[in-house]
């Protein structure tokens, strides 16, 4: 129920312009001269979330960070600097026991269920999309209402799908646990698109950028449109197999050029009615002067709604023009701001995780040997 919905579950997949061949050359030149025209500045937003075994139960401890340029980090929860005062989600769940204290503590999933009987890996996906939906409705929304009244375009850069769909969003509920989890997840979508439609109507476009494409199988649907996809998706590779693929065989490097695809309509339903739509292009990025290795090329899934499509075209841009604004433009072959904020959150969960074990172990609760090796670190 974890895996992604474009790895495992039905969708459906329409090629919005014609995908003959799915790797087009774009001039950094020209994400350049649209970048002085339009002004744009990008905040990077991502979490993390790391698990804590004891002999009693288990603990989620989770963190978020965004970051923007000359703002690093731009906010985080919780803060270790008081970035940002307060008001923030809980980032500590105990599964497996009944919570008790005046620990920041997660009671209860989104959905109101308790998290005696809960699965671990559930509640830790489910804590970092809470508190990127947090950071996406608060701090992150602040900052593109003052990026917008200082004449600039800002684009919010998501690590990871724009909406994060999962099975247990979309599949049916069999058992008492998958219906927890099933509508943990919808009011999890639905927080998010909230969010989404909210730094849209501040003037902010919203693009999440997919970097882990091993399983992805988007590309596969378009097997028969694609020249040279039909052997590929037929042995069951992934996206990202087809890209490297294609990169190989279509493109030729040269300095200052990225290969982008037609943008492709993703359609994902939900009890029969369509739950979420969503634009998505993909970005294959060359290595740089020094290494023309083709393993070394970065491949990345950009995807994005219908009204950040709209921002976007007003401002003369694809999809994938901020994502080489704040990677290739900067000297760096992925998102600075999303690698930031990806450090930043790391940083966040791995201290609070570490503070809590090393209080566990002087409280007598005995940890599993990872975290114990981690506490007297």
């Amino acid at each position: 129920m974890r895996e992604y919905v474009e790895d495992t579950g039905g969708y459906t997949v329409i090629p919005e312009e014609t995908p003959h061949r799915l790797l087009r050359p774009i001039m950094a030149s020209t994400v350049e001269r649209w970048a002085r025209r339009s002004a744009p500045v990008e905040a990077g937003v991502d979490s993390s979330s790391r698990p804590l075994e004891t002999s009693v139960g288990a603990l989620a401890v989770g963190g978020a960070a965004s970051a923007a340029p000359g703002l690093y980090p731009l906010a985080e929860w919780p803060s270790l600097h008081g970035l940002y005062g307060g008001g923030g989600p809980g980032f500590v769940a105990v599964i497996g026991v009944r919570a008790r204290g005046s620990w920041p503590l997660v009671a209860e999933s989104p959905a109101g269920y308790s998290y005696e009987e809960y699965s671990l890996e559930q509640a830790l996906d489910e804590m970092r999309v809470s508190l990127e939906n947090w950071l996406l409705s608060g701090p992150v929304l602040e900052w593109a209402r003052r990026a917008r009244r200082a004449g600039m375009a800002p684009v919010v850069l998501v690590d990871g799908p724009v909406v994060p769909v999962t099975m247990a969003f979309q599949g049916g509920a069999r058992t008492v646990g998958d219906s927890r989890y099933r509508e943990a997840w919808r009011r999890l979508v639905e927080e998010r698109l909230d969010a989404i439609r909210r730094l849209e109507r501040a003037g902010a476009a919203v693009v999440g950028v997919v970097k882990r494409l091993g399983k992805s199988t988007i590309l596969s649907r378009l097997a028969g449109a694609v020249r040279g996809l039909e052997r590929l998706a037929r042995s069951g590779v992934g996206d990202q197999r087809m890209l490297y693929y294609l990169y190989q065989r279509e493109t030729r490097w040269l300095p200052g050029r990225v290969y982008a695809s037609p943008r492709l309509r993703v359609i994902i339903t939900r009890d029969g009615e369509v739950a979420v739509e969503k634009i998505v292009e993909y970005l294959a990025v060359p290595p740089g002067k020094w290494s023309r290795s083709p393993g070394a090329a970065r491949f990345y899934r950009v995807e994005y709604t219908e009204g950040s499509r709209k921002l976007l075209e007003r401002l003369g841009a694809r999809g994938v023009y901020p994502v080489v604004h704040d990677s290739v433009l900067r000297g760096s072959l992925e998102p600075v701001e999303i690698a930031a904020s990806d450090r930043r959150a790391r940083q966040i969960t791995r201290s609070l995780r570490g503070l809590i074990a090393g209080l566990l172990v002087r409280e007598g609760v005995p940890l599993e040997y990872r975290a114990l090796m981690e506490a007297h670190a």
